[in-house]
């Protein structure tokens, strides 16, 4: 007698046997895999990491890992470890509602499906019949994309024939659209299904909408059929607007514009054409282009071009001379080095002058200030901020008007040992165009700033404007020297803080 059964391979129990339950509960665990055959998936080669307790897999060629070699069998997770079986001919698994047999060698669909083309009819929960082939009785019936788009086609034979979408209640019709005995697309409704009427049609070649029976709008506005003759709404009076005037309800009429750049408007309770006030809150929001303005205040624009020949942008395509009085204002990206010229939106170039009607002097045009440029009519004259600096020799201002102001403290020391003369030299923190005008103030007498100075009742302290070495003065640099009475300073002497300033013009 064989130790296993015919079909299954399940282990019999021998006689005499010891530990009968051990065979027994390897049968158990066979047929628990085997019978209603599910799988998890078919063909598999790989073990999953962490299998369930009775899932199966039909392994398919080249199986690996704790599969390796029961490619074809059925591996089973049971008590913690792998059961292999082969599966006979014939038998039947499952992958959810993936039915296949085992021919042998592969696992296959059977060939049980019917032939689903040109079938008589199909119902759907329902009967087909003669002329509803395809019946379908059910709340809701879907349509639905394969991955891009998707159309619902009714075609028909002939251009008199219907293809169309059929609304009914209670098996009668209420509302029909598509193509209803012709190639224009219409809507019909109906009270009972007998009587249609056409409330909507699409003409083929112009797509022009047809509402024969009229059109009403949330109930607020209503267009009989008739009720506006399409005359009226053609022929107008010239250079008008159709609309009510009056802040009343009625009817509509002309309103016409009298003149030239009127604009249509609303002043107090009368809608027409007119001039609009602009110093009403409610008239203008925003920035007008400088086009459409004789004088605009300092319009901000785009600097390009060089140093000496700026152009500039304004975005609003001006062209040709520009209007006596219009304001630019830009930033340009570079110092100008002497004479400059503007062009403005690609027009012509045009002389710059300073405030003071010259020419632009090196510097003027400034990188970290805008400048302000306004057209006289015949030149742009180029507003400059006030510029203050500093660097070791002192401080500065420089005014667009060409006035710079210096000043700073030094210290005075005995010029040499043979006169009582105090002196220093100082070079401007800026230069000038010319020699500046010199003011020198010297501290008060026995004051700390004073060193190594006696004598106090017969010291006297001057800065004289003439005399040898005096006060030597140049566009650069000054001397400055003071004299002593005799008797009053010695080779060490010196004086601190003395302020010095310089008054000229920088170009």
């Amino acid at each position: 007698m064989s130790e296993t059964s015919a079909n299954l391979s399940l282990p019999y129990l021998q006689a005499a046997q010891a530990q009968k339950h051990v065979t027994h509960n390897a049968a158990l665990e066979i047929l628990d895999l085997t019978a209603q055959l599910s799988v998890q998936a078919f063909g598999a080669t790989t073990p999953p990491l962490s299998p369930t307790e009775g899932h199966v897999w039909a392994l398919g060629a080249g199986a690996s890992g704790d599969w390796a070699g029961h490619g074809g069998e059925l591996a089973g997770w049971s008590n913690g470890g792998w059961v292999f079986v082969t599966p006979r001919p014939g038998w039947r698994a499952a992958q959810g509602i993936d039915l296949r047999l085992w021919d042998g060698s592969a696992w296959v669909a059977p060939s049980v499906v019917p032939d689903l083309q040109n079938l008589p009819g199909v119902g759907i929960n329902t009967t087909s019949d003669v002329t509803n082939k395809l019946a379908v009785a059910s709340e809701a019936v879907l349509f639905s994309h394969a991955g891009a788009g998707h159309q619902v086609k009714v075609n028909k034979a002939a251009a008199g024939e219907t293809a169309s979408l059929l609304f009914q209640t209670g098996w009668s019709g209420r509302a029909e659209m598509g193509l209803a005995g012709n190639d224009d697309w219409s809507l019909k409704v109906s009270p009972d299904g007998s009587g249609w009427t056409t409330a909507l049609m699409a003409n083929r070649t112009t797509g022009l909408v047809t509402l024969s029976n009229g059109l009403s709008v949330a109930g607020s506005l209503t267009l009989p059929a008739g009720g506006v003759a399409r005359a009226a709404l053609a022929n107008g009076a010239a250079r008008s607007v159709l609309g009510r005037s009056a802040g009343t309800t009625g009817a509509v009429a002309d309103i016409a514009a009298a003149s030239d750049h009127q604009v249509l408007r609303r002043s107090g309770t009368t809608l027409g054409f007119g001039a609009v006030a602009l110093d009403q809150s409610a008239a203008v929001t925003g920035l007008l282009p400088a086009a459409n303005v004789a004088v605009h205040p300092a319009l901000r624009v785009t600097c390009g071009g060089t140093a000496n020949a700026v152009t500039l942008t304004t975005g609003a395509g001006i062209s040709g001379t520009p209007v006596t009085g219009l304001q630019l204002r830009f930033r340009a990206s570079a110092a100008n080095t002497g004479a400059t010229t503007i062009a403005l939106d690609g027009g012509s170039a045009i002389a710059c002058r300073t405030v003071t009607g010259v020419a632009l002097p090196s510097g003027y045009i400034r990188t970290d200030a805008e400048t302000v440029a306004t057209y006289d009519g015949t030149f742009w004259v180029l507003n400059r901020a006030e510029e203050t600096g500093s660097n070791p020799n002192g401080f500065f201002v420089r005014f667009e008007s060409g006035l710079m102001i210096c000043w700073h403290r030094v210290t005075m020391t005995r010029a040499d040992s043979t006169d009582y003369r105090m002196s220093t030299s100082w070079t401007y923190p800026a230069a000038y165009a010319a020699a500046p005008n010199i003011v020198v103030n010297l501290p008060m007498v026995n004051q700390s700033e004073f060193t190594s100075i006696t004598g106090t009742a017969g010291g006297r302290i001057s800065a004289r404007a003439s005399g040898a070495g005096s006060i030597t003065t140049n566009a650069t640099n000054t001397q400055i020297s003071a004299f002593f009475d005799a008797g009053t300073i010695s080779e060490s002497s010196q004086i601190t803080n003395v302020h010095a300033q310089a008054l000229g013009l920088w170009y």
